[in-house]
């Protein structure tokens, strides 16, 4: 675009300083349609104009009150400085940070049908409210807040949605449905007509030395012989046909994982992720746990770690901020899989797992 700068200034009201309701309204509606100096343009403005930015969420909030879809969403893990929420019933799962005194939202589960739309995230009890005009999976939005979030409370979070029609090229009307359909039929009736004329039917010619015989039959030395089908021998040995019998008979028990020796598949994709990086000592991962549990890690450039342990459903059963790199928990668990993180400034730095039986 060679005048960038003038051709977006359609986008501006009559003053030529702010952006016009219309435009705000394009932005949110519109947002995957824009090219990328369109989205820089609008981000740019959006984040220098006080009034733009509260027009924005104006034009947001009654957007989202059309139509909207709603989940309420739990919160499984919180410490002091990030907040875990999710709804694995519908896929959804994000995380709330705070990194070098900014606050961030990313998703890190979402449903197709979330993807690209709006989405606002609501924390009551925080009185925090974040608005997403195209939700994307594992990128940060930074949160603007002009007060202190309190991470470790336990309120339940509102996600407003509005689903919009996103374009597919791939989508077809009925009448060019039609069209490929007469198209097609064109095709195969000339395809026909072509090899009719290539290939003619030639009758056959009765030899007169040729003798019908009947389909079952051949005659050999003036006797009929019946065919009969060549069936191959049954190599099977007879120690693997009894045992074949004997599963029949009694076939074996399907044994079936209790729920709370589940894996958590969302976890063991970050403890296969972490588990090389050489941190966990004990206990080491997949081991199986009774009494008292001793756990140990490498000590890191850091002045306090939290430790938590959470179920096979990433719902928090024990947390700690410690000084030191380890820690004996004398708590008693329930039977089940267990997963421990270390986190450093809300930033996870390994995860490890046991079984306690």
């Amino acid at each position: 675009m060679n005048n960038f700068p003038e051709e977006l200034l359609k986008y501006l009201d009559d003053s030529k300083k702010h952006l016009s309701l219309k435009a705000i309204s394009h932005f949110v509606n519109s947002y995957n349609d824009l090219n990328e100096n369109e989205i820089k343009f609008f981000e740019k403005h959006l984040n220098e104009c006080k009034i733009c930015k509260e027009n924005l969420y104006k034009i947001f909030d009654e957007e989202i009150k059309e139509g909207k879809t709603g989940y309420q969403v739990d919160i499984n893990l919180s410490t002091k400085n990030h907040i875990n929420f999710t709804d694995t019933e519908k896929n959804i799962e994000g995380i709330l940070s705070k990194e070098d005194e900014f606050f961030y939202l990313t998703f890190i589960n979402l449903p197709h049908y979330l993807v690209r739309q709006n989405l606002r995230v609501n924390f009551p009890e925080n009185n925090l409210v974040v608005r997403i005009v195209s939700s994307e999976l594992n990128r940060k939005y930074e949160v603007s807040t002009s007060g202190e979030i309190n991470f470790r409370n336990e309120s339940e979070v509102l996600l407003d949605v509005k689903i919009r029609k996103v374009k597919n090229p791939r989508t077809f009307s009925k009448r060019s449905y039609g069209y490929i359909y007469i198209s097609a039929a064109l095709v195969l009736i000339v395809a026909t007509i072509y090899l009719l004329i290539a290939n003619p039917e030639q009758p056959k010619e009765t030899s007169s030395t040729e003798i019908e015989k009947p389909d079952s039959e051949m005659l050999v030395d003036s006797s009929p012989v019946k065919i009969d089908t060549v069936r191959k021998p049954d190599t099977t040995k007879p120690e693997e046909r009894e045992k074949q019998v004997a599963e029949k008979k009694n076939p074996p028990l399907q044994i079936k994982t209790p729920p709370e020796f589940k894996n958590n598949s969302y976890l063991e994709r970050l403890v296969d992720k972490y588990k090389e990086n050489g941190i966990i000592i004990v206990p080491v991962i997949g081991d199986t746990l009774k009494k008292q549990i001793r756990f140990k890690w490498s000590p890191l450039e850091a002045d306090e770690y939290d430790m938590s342990i959470v179920n096979n459903k990433n719902q928090e059963i024990w947390g700690k901020t410690l000084e030191d790199p380890r820690v004996t928990l004398y708590q008693k668990l329930d039977p089940g899989v267990y997963y421990w993180k270390i986190t450093v400034k809300a930033k996870l730095q390994t995860i490890g797992k046991f079984y306690v039986k």
